[in-house]
């Protein structure tokens, strides 16, 4: 869950990393960690399953759909550091 609440009309950098640590996954908004979220059962994220992965759509449900635009999908092969991700964050300032 979120900390903060961020307006719906105005574009937002948001990074999701999962740091491979006790299953701790952070979410950063705007270059800033905003919150840290603990998944149970898993040290990493992989993905095997029979489904695609959604970006902007809720699980597998048909009418989930966020309303808004995506932009700049990035995908790394590791965890970056808070600071990367607010050199990311500044890069597009």
């Amino acid at each position: 869950s979120s900390l903060n609440t961020y307006a719906s009309s105005q574009w937002h950098h948001v990074v999701f990393v999962n740091t491979g640590v006790a299953g701790e996954q952070k979410i950063y908004v705007n270059g800033v960690d905003d919150s840290e979220v603990t998944a149970s059962e898993t040290s990493s994220f992989s993905y095997t399953g029979p489904h695609s992965i959604r970006l902007g759509r809720r699980g597998v449900c048909n009418d989930s759909y966020r309303n808004g635009k995506i932009d700049d999908v990035r995908i790394w092969n590791r965890a970056l550091s808070s600071t990367e991700i607010q050199m990311l964050y500044d890069s597009y300032q």
